[in-house]
């Protein structure tokens, strides 16, 4: 509440902006207009106040989806990362020998993901630990990074569970 005055705001939705500064929502009164704007990883609202006055009301960050990203090694052979919304990898997959058993491998993470049974904790040689997920066969279908801690781990897993589902395909 600014100056007395309440606002009603619905919320936010950066999903109609593909680019920065892309207006997503006005709401308009007879003396103010409340404009958001996707910019970047978050969406911004702010009040253009008569004679173009502009106040700040509200950052809210915006969760960007997570990504396959398929590859082409120098070999000719395919792998896929999961990438998390923020870019990181969070999921490497073996090597392939054709695209579609690389997007047969994303298939399998995707349908996989979910089960909290099929990621399998492991030790590394540094002492760390890292996960594998495992499809219903028992086979790896992709492996972390490793992890100094286990909440770091469990948080790792928690994100290839959050992300796999919905992660649009990129080839890279």
């Amino acid at each position: 509440m600014v100056a007395g005055r309440q606002r009603y705001i619905a919320p936010l939705d950066s999903s109609a902006a593909k680019h920065k500064n892309t207006p997503v929502a006005v709401f308009r009164s007879p003396k103010y207009a409340l404009s958001s704007y996707f910019h970047g990883k978050c969406t911004i609202l702010v009040e253009v106040a008569p004679r173009g006055a502009v106040h700040f009301i509200a950052k809210q960050e915006t969760a960007m989806p997570g990504k396959f990203e398929i590859k082409t090694t120098a070999n000719g052979k395919f792998f896929f990362n999961l990438k998390a919304a923020n870019g990181e990898v969070i999921l490497t997959s073996q090597q392939y020998k054709a695209l579609a058993y690389a997007k047969k491998g994303i298939a399998s993470v995707q349908k996989n993901a979910a089960d909290a049974a099929r990621f399998e904790v492991k030790d590394a040689k540094n002492g760390e630990k890292y996960f594998v997920l495992k499809a219903k066969n028992t086979q790896v279908i992709g492996q972390s990074e490793t992890y100094p801690t286990d909440a770091a781990l469990k948080k790792g897993i928690a994100s290839v569970q959050k992300n796999a589902v919905d992660a649009k395909i990129v080839e890279a």
